[in-house]
């Protein structure tokens, strides 16, 4: 690994992070909540092999696309900042064993995967929850029937941010991640964080795809078509219940 790909050093003094090269410190700021909305939802499978005698175990764990509210961004230390940068969620169950065993602090954590070419790994940030598994299938079966179309998550956290920052009132936030104090790394340390928000809308019935609100302003004609099919759909579907109970009436 060259040089040139690891991060700045860090150093501690008190309270406060210094990097390499910086003039301002960073800081843990007292527990605040981090909001994100997670859409694009679906059910990945995976049979990874076990450990005794080659045996195999089926897990499931349900992955999206996260934004932050309030403007608020995830950021690296001693990388530029990208905004495109995206935020993979993972939502993971905790087997019924091991839930005494999962701290309450422990149930949540963010991290970041650099670019890499070698092995087709894109730049990205991921946010990893843990569910207790009655909690978690719940979700499942509303996700895998498309009864859910986003999540909203609520993480305690205190990550660092910049001292000279107002991190107490309203406005955007940058969360930064750092790499371990005293060691050159090329990935930043994870974080972690504690549940405090996890709610869900759940829908029926038929829904037509969302409209882009925003297609004027890019010169893309707004898309109405896919609404007029599903209004088109439920007629028929209403007309074929008529029909069958007409003919059956008539037995």
């Amino acid at each position: 690994m060259a040089d040139d790909d690891k991060l700045p050093l860090t150093t501690l003094r008190g309270d406060q992070l210094w990097v390499e090269g910086d003039k301002e410190p960073f800081v843990r700021k007292p527990e605040r909540t981090i909001y994100l909305n997670v859409s694009q939802l679906a059910v990945h499978h995976g049979f990874p092999c076990g450990t005794e005698g080659g045996e195999t175990a089926r897990s499931e764990v349900i992955q999206g696309t996260a934004t932050l509210e309030n403007l608020d961004t995830f950021a690296v230390v001693g990388i530029d900042f990208d905004p495109k940068v995206p935020i993979k969620f993972h939502l993971r169950p905790i087997a019924p064993e091991n839930e005494e065993k999962f701290e309450t602090d422990r149930r949540v954590m963010i991290g970041y995967f650099a670019h890499d070419w070698e092995y087709e790994q894109t730049e990205q940030f991921w946010v990893q929850v843990y569910l207790s598994q009655p909690m978690y299938d719940d979700v499942l079966a509303v996700v895998r029937h498309g009864h859910v179309a986003s999540l909203r998550v609520g993480l305690d956290s205190t990550m660092w941010v910049r001292d000279f920052t107002d991190h107490m009132g309203t406005g955007k936030r940058r969360w930064y991640l750092a790499p371990t104090a005293g060691k050159r790394s090329r990935s930043p340390s994870l974080e972690r964080a504690k549940l405090s928000l996890f709610s869900m809308d759940e829908r029926f019935g038929i829904h037509p795809p969302p409209v882009d609100e925003d297609a004027d302003e890019k010169g893309v004609p707004a898309v109405v078509l896919p609404a007029q099919l599903y209004q088109l759909l439920q007629v028929l579907i209403l007309i074929g219940v008529v029909t069958a109970g007409l003919m059956w009436w008539r037995r």
